[in-house]
């Protein structure tokens, strides 16, 4: 009896100093078998770019976005982001407010327009920004300050390589050396994440219909 107790109160413990040292979460599954055990693992929150359209039908200005999943299993705080498209300087990168994101709730951020924040829909309003490329481009997600292949957490980039934030993410190596998704085929259509992003291009579709926070 003494044995077992003790043997409980060391599971019990190193459970509580990681907790409280990594800040990691546990599954609420945890299975002993003699003297090890084991915990299902750690989803956190994910911030992934799902979906980008960047060639409106007419004028691109105020039509723009771009969609943010949390293809994680906690919720994100997302305060402090940063977004940077190619083509853009730092003064005119967007800055997440304080937000927060569910696990696999999306958010949508519209370039250059102006409208009241909500939880599903973000306002990126500098007028004296410019729009995203037709014909090439990239969107480069960061957690933090400053931009580099520490911070980056997502990339993307279409129609040719050599774009903005393409060194950090292959520094980061979440992209490939070379690698850039088609350009969609019409205006009007999307760039969509389909399934798992696997930092691939071949994770992404023209998508005829776009479906912004759906």
């Amino acid at each position: 009896m003494t044995k077992f107790f003790h043997k409980g109160f060391l599971i019990c413990a190193m459970l509580m100093v990681s907790a409280t040292y990594t800040g990691a979460y546990f599954s609420d599954s945890v299975s002993i078998s003699g003297n090890s055990f084991s915990t299902g693992i750690w989803n956190p929150g994910k911030a992934t770019i799902s979906e980008v359209f960047y060639n409106a039908v007419g004028t691109d200005t105020g039509k723009e976005w771009i969609e943010i999943t949390n293809t994680g299993g906690y919720t994100l705080n997302m305060t402090g982001y940063d977004i940077r498209f190619d083509g853009l300087t730092s003064a005119y990168d967007y800055t997440f407010p304080t937000f927060s994101l569910a696990p696999g709730a999306k958010v949508v951020i519209h370039v250059r327009a102006v409208d009241t924040d909500t939880s599903t829909d973000l306002y990126w309003a500098n007028t004296n920004s410019v729009n995203m490329g037709d014909s090439h481009g990239s969107v480069g997600l960061f957690k933090s300050l400053p931009k580099d292949s520490t911070t980056i957490v997502d990339f993307v980039e279409y129609g040719s390589t050599g774009n903005d934030s393409e060194v950090k993410a292959l520094g980061a190596g979440i992209w490939t050396a070379g690698a850039f998704v088609p350009l969609i085929s019409t205006p009007g259509h999307s760039m969509e994440l389909i399934g798992a992003d696997n930092n691939l291009v071949t994770d992404w579709q023209d998508q005829a219909v776009p479906t912004p926070g759906a």
